[in-house]
């Protein structure tokens, strides 16, 4: 088809001409563009601003506009797009059932996350405090550095379940039995973690109450002593991390607002609590702490701790005495077993924001004198006693208590120590000396499309019910190994070391050889190696070593199969039957007949023979072993006897064994093995 040049009118000249490149055309009225058939291919509406296209719009470059523009399209395929479609969000079919997106089910979907996750805590999400105690954990009352060590007093172990994990539900665990006390007790205080405990107070034999213990995960051991002894027979309050507890109030008798502190070594008293305090609860860290409930008149008293001094908090609902220990963090605490209250003395739960109190679940049992551990939304109550099964432990969720493991010994005035998953209860009224542990562990529900992991830690047992198979569906090689030739049930190594080619009974292995050796395989052990050297030989006098050994070790052995044989180089001297041999193919020795017993010796390197020094006694149809210079010529027959020395060559020269002689003197043997672990059978005399 012709290409024709658009004829135009040229207003300034008043002619026509051919539309010249950089000339504008103006259409005065509407413009129609059509094929030979009459459709519209474009069509522009001067009267009206539009431009109408009927086919496809290709292009190369940018499409850009200011205006607003309408389409209708079939498919349309671009690298990016820009917008957010709110312009034609009304205008897509969609009904109740079409899910676009995850924020619509997020709620109805366990653990279901807006984004993604990550795992993993650094070291500053484990402090928590009011005194300074920044990412830099600088400005610690105890002088800690960053990176904290054991002092630091804002340290808390009880955010170790809380960061770094997807948490699940916990199960009933098991209780089993722990090193005894040093010294028996009740209404005494815990501190810490399952592994690294404190116990510090109570009321023991001989009115002691000022003992302090520490557990390491095994066994107690004597810290130093509490500073009052007069007024911890009745406990108030204690908290904080082994090396960095609190202790305040107590009674005996007489309410006491004493308040003392913790390093790890020794007590020191600190600034009073404003209201005395006894059988309460306490929470938080050594620095940024809470005190709460009580004996009259405390029994709704609040009182927080920064690390310098005591100010007044939120009133309890309920509140009440005997609780014995709390749980969590200064605006984050829980108190349990509170009374008298509704509906069930003994069943009331408090959680403590930092400025008010607010009802929990209750208690499934009553809980009276028990021991509380863990965090706001992840807590332990232990032992107790008032109960229909004082012995079975319950867990707290933030909501609602749920039934844990049951105690091997339930008593009350008892402490707790660690965190819902990983508890540690000791002591009791009275002078009870037992300790016990409690590990549970979670479990954990999900969906995922794709989870990565460097590693993963189970067998699946829990889920394999769930995974679907038929019974051509191989799952692990074990399913077909036997059908594999070669296959393994598990992973096997490659490689061998130098030492794994030598063997040997002379005391050569891994001790002095009979070569006079002062360590390791007659002298091979330490040598450069001459393993990969051009002639296989092994100058360093390894008289353990053998050839015998490079395809046991470091290698995957198959079958051989047939193979060829190509002409070598000429011997020096011609032999016949009879001829001593040993070595490999690039490092062979022989010696001995040609038509009579000599003592003339070659070396062989793969290519060509060579002279080798001669023996000492002329002999033949003996036997030889070794390598080309670590071997034995023995046996044979020499003229007149059989009685023929044994000789070791060592690549350089022949020597005569003492006292070598074969047991019974023969000739046409065999032989076997190395320089310093030969074998000779067989022959005639």
């Amino acid at each position: 088809m012709a290409i024709r040049d658009a004829i135009v009118l040229n207003t300034t000249g008043s002619n026509f001409e051919a539309l010249q490149s950089g000339d504008t055309v103006r259409v005065q009225g509407d413009l129609l563009v059509q094929d030979s058939s009459g459709t519209s291919l474009l069509s522009v509406g001067t009267s009206d601003t539009t431009v109408t296209l009927g086919g496809s719009v290709t292009s190369s470059a940018v499409i850009s506009g200011s205006l607003n523009s309408t389409a209708s399209f079939g498919r349309f395929v671009a690298t990016t797009y820009t917008g957010d479609a709110r312009e034609i969000a009304s205008t897509l079919p969609r009904s109740a059932g079409i899910i676009s997106g995850a924020a619509q089910i997020r709620d109805d979907v366990s653990g279901s996350f807006i984004s993604g996750f990550n795992f993993g805590a650094t070291a500053d999400q484990l402090y928590v405090g009011v005194s300074g105690s920044n990412s830099e954990h600088s400005a610690s009352v105890s002088g800690s550095t960053r990176a904290m060590a054991a002092s630091g007093s804002d340290l808390t172990h009880l955010k170790s379940d809380e960061i770094g994990h997807i948490r699940g539900i916990v199960g009933a665990g098991t209780f089993t039995a722990g090193d005894a006390l040093g010294t028996g007790r009740g209404y005494l205080l815990g501190a810490g973690s399952q592994n690294a405990a404190l116990a510090f107070g109570g009321y023991g034999p001989s009115n002691t109450r000022n003992k302090t213990e520490h557990y390491n995960g095994t066994s107690w051991s004597e810290g130093g002593n509490l500073n009052q002894n007069h007024h911890n027979g009745q406990m108030g309050a204690g908290w904080g991390v082994e090396y960095a507890a609190i202790k305040t109030g107590g009674n005996g008798p007489g309410l006491t607002t004493s308040t003392e502190v913790y390093n790890g070594t020794s007590w020191s008293e600190i600034q009073n609590k404003t209201v005395g305090q006894c059988c309460g609860g306490g929470a938080g860290t050594q620095n940024a702490g809470v005190a709460f409930a009580g004996q009259s008149p405390a029994t709704t008293c609040t009182e927080h701790w920064n690390g310098t001094s005591w100010s007044t908090g939120g009133s309890m609902i309920t509140g009440g005495g005997r609780i014995n220990c709390g749980a969590g963090l200064e605006n984050a605490a829980l108190a349990a077993g509170l009374g008298p209250s509704s509906p069930t003395d003994r069943t009331c739960t408090e959680e403590y924001n930092g400025t008010s109190w607010s009802a929990g679940g209750i208690l499934g049992d009553k809980k009276f004198r028990a021991a509380t551990a863990g965090t706001q939304n992840a807590a332990i109550i232990i032992d107790g006693t008032g109960g229909s099964s004082d012995d079975v432990s319950l867990h707290y969720d933030g909501a609602s208590w749920s039934t844990g493991g049951s105690s091997l010994h339930n008593k009350f005035d008892v402490a707790a120590a660690g965190v819902q998953s990983s508890a540690l209860k000791f002591g009791g009224t009275y002078f009870l000396t037992c300790t016990e542990q409690y590990n549970a562990n979670y479990t954990n529900t999900g969906s995922f499309g794709r989870v990565e992991a460097g590693y993963i830690v189970g067998n699946a047992e829990d889920i394999k019910g769930q995974i679907p198979r038929d019974a051509g569906l191989v799952t692990s090689s074990a399913q077909l190994a036997a059908d594999i030739s070669g296959s393994f049930t598990s992973g096997f190594n490659f490689g061998g070391t130098f030492e794994s080619r030598f063997d040997g009974v002379s005391g050569s292995r891994f001790t002095p050889g009979v070569s006079g050796s002062e360590q390791f395989y007659s002298s091979s052990f330490g040598h450069l190696s001459e393993f990969g050297d051009v002639s296989g030989s092994h100058p360093s006098g390894g008289a353990d070593y053998s050839h015998l050994l490079d395809y046991e070790a470091g290698h995957i052995r198959g079958n051989l199969i047939s193979g060829v044989w190509s002409a070598g180089g000429s011997l020096i001297i011609a032999r016949k039957i009879g001829s001593l041999a040993t070595g490999v193919e690039n490092a062979a020795l022989v010696g001995d007949i040609r038509g009579a017993p000599n003592a003339k010796a070659s070396e062989y390197d793969g290519n060509t023979w060579t002279a080798a020094p001669d023996m000492i006694q002329a002999r033949g149809f003996g036997a030889a072993a070794g390598t080309q210079n670590a071997s034995f010529f023995a046996g044979g027959t020499t003229p007149g006897t059989y009685a023929v020395p044994t000789e070791d060559y060592n690549g350089v020269s022949f020597s005569n064994i003492a006292n070598s002689n074969l047991n019974t003197g023969r000739q046409k043997i065999g032989g076997a093995g190395s320089q310093n672990a030969g074998l000779v059978f067989g022959g005639t005399p």
